[in-house]
Order: C-alpha cells, then sequence, then structure tokens
C-alpha cells in the first residue's frame, strides 16, 4: 500500500505544481530535506545522515543485476528491499538487487538506535 501511496504522490504532486518531484523529495518531507547532485542523494533525519550514491532515480540498465551503493553512520541498519545490513566501520552499505523486465521500484530504509529513519525509493527500468 505504502508504495501504491508513494508512485502515486510522485505522479500527482508534480502535476499540481507543488514543486516535489522526486520520490526522494517526497519521502524524505520538507523540500531541503534531501539533496541530490550526481554524487547521489542524501538525506537527514534527526543525527542520522545517509547518501544514496547508487542508482539514481529513473535511470534505464541493461542488465538484471543492480548493485545499490551508499554511505550512513557505523551500525546503522539499512533494508534494501528485503536485504537487511548494518553498516560496518568504513560506513558504506552495499547490496545487490535482483532486477525484472520493466520497471523495479526499490526501496532504501536505514535507521538508527536513536529511532531516526530515512527512506529512498527509486525506480530502475531494466531493458535487456
Amino acid at each position: 500500500m505504502k508504495i501504491r501511496i508513494l508512485l502515486l504522490t510522485a505522479i500527482v504532486l508534480p502535476l499540481l505544481g507543488c514543486g516535489l518531484t522526486s520520490p526522494a523529495q517526497i519521502q524524505g518531507g520538507a523540500p531541503g530535506d534531501s539533496a541530490g547532485s550526481s554524487e547521489g542523494i542524501t538525506q537527514t533525519s534527526g543525527s542520522l545522515t545517509v547518501k544514496l550514491l547508487e542508482p539514481q532515480d529513473g535511470v534505464t540498465v541493461n542488465t538484471d543485476l543492480l548493485t545499490v551503493r551508499g554511505e550512513a553512520p557505523p551500525e546503522t541498519v539499512v533494508t534494501v528491499n528485503d536485504d537487511i545490513l548494518v553498516v560496518g566501520a568504513d560506513g558504506k552499505f552495499e547490496s545487490d538487487v535482483a532486477l525484472e523486465e520493466g520497471p523495479n521500484v526499490i526501496e532504501i530504509v536505514a535507521s538508527d538506535l536513536e529511532d531516526n529513519e530515512v527512506t529512498f525509493i527509486v525506480t530502475v527500468t531494466y531493458e535487456p
């Protein structure tokens, strides 16, 4: 249900001209809670800051295996769809996601011991 609402929101809000254009911005809350660049997207919640390096939202790939990469404080718990990770001392996380042909929604959720949480929703299209 959450994904359906988010996808609907991602389609409808830009049409209404409210200024939110990406799922990361919508999930993060107010504009300014997330920042995007060619070096990834960063989101902050309380003392938790997480950077999603790969993949970029809306990218099309020609391989059925995609690596999700990011940075977060050590001991942050990160889930990538159903894969649960604990960030190591180097502050990096990585998870491989099998893709099906067509659009694939990938949800990355990071949380810390202080109950801070950030969520990234990206869509990657696999075209063999």
